[in-house]
C-alpha cells in the first residue's frame, strides 16, 4: 500500500494523507483478514518471510513496479547482510519500458550497478520474477527482446566478482 502510494505521488501526482494512508491500510488488513477466513481449506497461516544469505554473502532483493499504459516503471533495490543490516538501497523511475519483464531485468541491472564499486565478492540476488532469473541464468544465450540487457547484467556481476 506504502509502495502504490509512493508511485501514485510519483507518476499521477495523487497522494494520500498519512491518516488516509493509514485508514486504507487498516481497511485493507481487515479485507484480507475477512477474506483469508472465507477461503475453505487455507489452514497453512504461512507467511512469506525474507531470509537471509549465509554469513559473508550479501543479498539484493529487486522489485519493480511497472505502468503499461505510460510504459514507465519505478524500480527498486535493497542490499542487505546475513544480520539484516541494510548495505545499500535505491530507487528511480525509468521510461519506455516495453514490458514486466524489462521492468524487472532493469531493476536487476540498477541492483548491480549500485554494488559494483562494493568490491564484495559474494553476492546473491533475489528476485520474485520466474521469467528474469530463467533469462539471466541463460546468461550471453538469451535470445529474448532483452537479450542484451542480461549481457549487460551478467557481464556486470562476472566483472564485480572478478571472474574472467
Amino acid at each position: 500500500m506504502i509502495w502504490h502510494n509512493r508511485n501514485k505521488c510519483l507518476f499521477d501526482q495523487l497522494c494520500k494523507t498519512p491518516n488516509g494512508l493509514s485508514r486504507a491500510v487498516a481497511s485493507l488488513s481487515s479485507d484480507y483478514a475477512t477474506f483469508n477466513h472465507s477461503v475453505e481449506g487455507n489452514t497453512s497461516g504461512s507467511v512469506t518471510r525474507w531470509v537471509p544469505p549465509e554469513d559473508g554473502w550479501l543479498k539484493i532483493n529487486v522489485d519493480p513496479a511497472y505502468y503499461l499504459h505510460s510504459e514507465e516503471a519505478s524500480i527498486a533495490f535493497v542490499v542487505r547482510d546475513s544480520n539484516e543490516i541494510v548495505h545499500k538501497c535505491g530507487s528511480k523511475k525509468v521510461t519506455r519500458v516495453g514490458s514486466c519483464l524489462h521492468a524487472e531485468l532493469l531493476a536487476v541491472l540498477f541492483g548491480v550497478e549500485e554494488v559494483v564499486d562494493r568490491h564484495h565478492p559474494n553476492i546473491i540476488f533475489e528476485n520474485d520474477s520466474q521469467n528474469a532469473i530463467n533469462e539471466i541464468k541463460q546468461g550471453e544465450a538469451s535470445l529474448s527482446e532483452w537479450g542484451s540487457l542480461v549481457f549487460d547484467i551478467c557481464s556486470l556481476y562476472i566483472e564485480k566478482r572478478g571472474e574472467p
